[in-house]
């Protein structure tokens, strides 16, 4: 009734109104991924199709989108690489990929065919949770305002159900307890928050985050607690901002050198590389950003932080010499920034972009024109305000 009171006309001419702009948000998808083909020369797309070994086994995560009912079929641009991770359900491993070579949980595929892919999970037997505390945020700088949070890894092969699990500090009535959705994947990461608006206002490509939490962290130093839903304790973490413990960890936030080591030693602590730390992922120190890249390619890192809030870093490399156009664009297609556009030698090369634009998803785009081949390459970065 208040929309009816806002437009005028008849009823019929409101239905015509709202009926054209249902057409509108229907026909702008194939309208946008048309402008964004030839903004960058997408030939055309690919057909990627996903299943799992038997319902229940797991779920498939392609992208940044989490697909749980099988078969499923989507449209992708040719030649622009797609990551798909496994993700095994309660009780479960992941064994392997069919379509895909390797071993994984995630694989990136090059998206230069059609492609179909199962993942294969197993029944895992019943063990009991190597789960640790990983990396905590307990005083988030001014670019990065997601509030206390705390990183949870799981070491074991097998995804583990956190229903009924519960985290508490020293103080009395400071108790958290899991909801019944509550998973932590096998190798995977889970993270406890004190607010997920503001988390996931800043991190909002990082899944399985939980919360409310009714406390925070105190800066300077807590203790805490994880326990099962048996009440067995599974981790423990006494930290402090004081040495032996790292004292530089205000807004860096505070990550263990590798999830294999004894949390419990002030040593095997350090302040993060990344201001805003790494939610959701490896840790700054054992992080290999390009990996899979090798010395001998063309390559576009992917920029980081990421999501950024008013700065990130981007990284490329250059086989050989050749001339590089180094552009970041929105999702209309249109041209935002441009960062390089010069003749480069082989090698590594590193750009800071700053932006004070609207939040969303950007692209950028890295192409090289060289004496022998021209290379086109794109990543998506997320700009939150």
């Amino acid at each position: 009734h208040r929309q009816r009171q806002r437009w005028p006309g008849s009823e019929g001419q409101y239905s015509s109104r709202l009926a054209r702009m249902h057409q509108f948000a229907d026909r702008r998808a194939p309208f946008v991924r048309e402008s964004i083909r030839d903004m960058f020369n997408i030939a055309s797309d690919i057909r990627v199709t996903l299943t799992i070994s038997a319902p229940g086994d797991g779920h498939i995560k392609i992208n940044s989108r989490d697909i749980r009912t099988f078969p499923w079929h989507g449209s992708y641009f040719k030649n622009v690489p797609i990551t798909v991770q496994a993700i095994p359900g309660p009780g479960h491993r992941f064994v392997k990929w069919d379509g895909l070579d390797g071993e994984a949980m995630q694989v990136t595929y090059d998206s230069h065919a059609d492609v179909s892919l199962k993942a294969i999970f197993a029944d895992a037997s019943v063990e009991s949770p190597d789960i640790v505390m990983n990396e905590i945020n307990y005083n988030s700088g001014p670019d990065f305002p997601a509030k206390d949070w705390l990183e949870l890894y799981n070491r074991g092969e097998t995804s583990i159900s956190l229903a009924g699990w519960r985290i508490r500090d020293a103080r009395d009535g400071h108790l958290f307890a899991l909801p019944t959705h509550a998973l932590i994947p096998a190798h995977g990461f889970a993270i406890l928050c004190t607010d997920t608006t503001h988390f996931s206002r800043v991190y909002s490509t990082v899944d399985f985050v939980y919360g409310d939490l009714q406390f925070g962290f105190d800066s300077a130093g807590d203790s805490l607690y994880l326990y099962d839903a048996r009440g067995q304790l599974v981790d423990s973490l006494l930290y402090d901002d004081a040495p032996p413990w790292p004292i530089a960890a205000n807004g860096h936030t505070l990550e263990l050198r590798d999830a294999n080591l004894d949390n419990s030693d002030p040593a095997h602590w350090r302040p993060s590389d990344l201001i805003g730390g790494t939610p959701g992922q490896a840790n700054s120190v054992l992080a290999t950003r390009v990996a899979s890249l090798h010395a001998g390619d063309f390559w576009l890192a992917q920029n980081y932080p990421n999501p950024f809030n008013s700065r990130t870093t981007i990284q490329y490399h250059l086989a050989a010499p050749g001339f590089v156009h180094l552009v970041v664009y929105d999702l209309l297609g249109r041209e935002v920034a441009t960062l390089i556009e010069e003749r480069q030698s082989a090698g590594l090369f590193s750009v800071n972009w700053r932006t004070e634009g609207p939040s969303g998803i950007y692209l950028c785009r890295l192409e090289i024109e060289g004496a022998t081949e021209n290379v086109t390459m794109i990543k998506k970065m997320a700009f939150v305000r």
